[in-house]
């Protein structure tokens, strides 16, 4: 929470050089209607797909969120029948068999 609000806080620090004082012409903009068309996506920087490559592969990695967002649901309803203890004590168990898993392979490809 205090990370996040620092960083919201940040953002009103940031300010933006006048392209008038630099002596660079001022950056088009396009018209909301053609903003996402085949020649204005053609037309965005090469860092810009580099960087959305990276992030889509970091989401694609991140399955720990995905099976978090699936599981905790039915984790609720067993929880509210079986103790607390025994919930707990499963899920340690499903995590250590987890790491056992991981320092057990040989390939790269289960990380």
């Amino acid at each position: 929470m205090i990370p996040g609000a620092i960083s919201v806080a940040l953002v009103f620090l940031v300010r933006e050089r006048s392209h008038k004082a630099s002596g660079q012409p001022e950056p088009r903009t396009a018209h909301p209607a053609r903003a996402f068309t085949t020649e204005a996506l053609a037309g965005l920087p090469r860092r810009y797909w580099q960087l959305l490559v990276v992030l889509g592969l970091f989401n694609v990695v991140n399955f720990s969120d995905l099976s978090y967002a699936l599981l905790s649901y039915p984790a609720g309803v067993v929880s509210d029948r079986v103790a607390r203890r025994v919930v707990y004590a499963i899920g340690l168990v499903v995590f250590a068999l987890a790491y056992l898993g991981l320092g057990l392979t040989r390939s790269t490809a289960w990380v």
